[in-house]
């Protein structure tokens, strides 16, 4: 999923499904966190930045 793809899927104004947030989980850069029983998610700056080539 590309950058601009998971843009489009966390603005949504809707739930996300269970293999949206499973492929979310396992990308280095979204970071999922529980708070109050909701998940939000925030940019991993830490993330190793891809080049065009990636």
């Amino acid at each position: 999923m590309s950058t601009s793809q998971m843009i489009l899927v966390l603005s949504a104004n809707r739930f996300l499904t269970q293999s949206e947030i499973a492929f979310l989980k396992a990308s280095p850069e979204i970071v999922l966190f529980n708070f109050y029983g909701r998940i939000y998610y925030k940019l991993n700056n830490n993330a190793p930045s891809k080049s065009k080539e990636d």
